[in-house]
């Protein structure tokens, strides 16, 4: 099971009247899955140091214009700065054994690239950690399923 109910809780926060966005559903549920479990990984490794550890996943305008940030953020033990600076790195991991093999975050980088879009991390060692997928919002003709297409990849 992802996340058990009796150790970690999972919210959803989403802005409403939010615009659709223009992806590879697949790609993105590949890089939101990631990226949550990391999130619970990162609070199970905690050694259960957190009071009422916590997921939230949700979605929000982004800070640039016309764009929509997908959200996954954690209240669990945070990340050093210097390892934030090598997260994104093939196989980079914080996880011993057969925990990991390092590829999730560089994947995930690589999707979001293909979609044009950034994945940005803030992170307060100690309190919390913070992604935010930001994609471009679709434009009316985008959203409507009869002309929508997927994003090209970049060469």
């Amino acid at each position: 099971m992802l996340l058990r109910s009796d150790i970690i809780a999972l919210r959803v926060q989403v802005e409403p009247g939010l615009a659709n966005v223009r992806c590879q559903p697949r790609q993105i549920q590949h890089v939101l899955l990631n990226l949550v479990t990391n999130a619970r990984d990162a609070l199970r490794g905690s050694g259960g140091a957190r009071k009422n550890p916590a997921v939230t996943i949700g979605a929000e305008r982004g800070q640039a214009a016309d764009t929509v940030c997908l959200v996954v953020e954690d209240n669990g033990p945070g990340i050093s700065a210097q390892f934030i600076e090598r997260m994104f790195d093939p196989f980079c991991t914080t996880k011993s054994g057969s925990g990991g093999t390092g590829l999730g975050l560089y994947l995930a980088k690589q999707i979001i690239a293909e979609h044009g879009s950034r994945i940005v991390v803030r992170s307060s060692p100690g309190i919390a950690t913070r992604f935010c997928v930001e994609l471009p919002a679709a434009r009316r003709a985008d959203s409507d399923p009869t002309t929508r297409r997927p994003p090209h990849a970049s060469t």
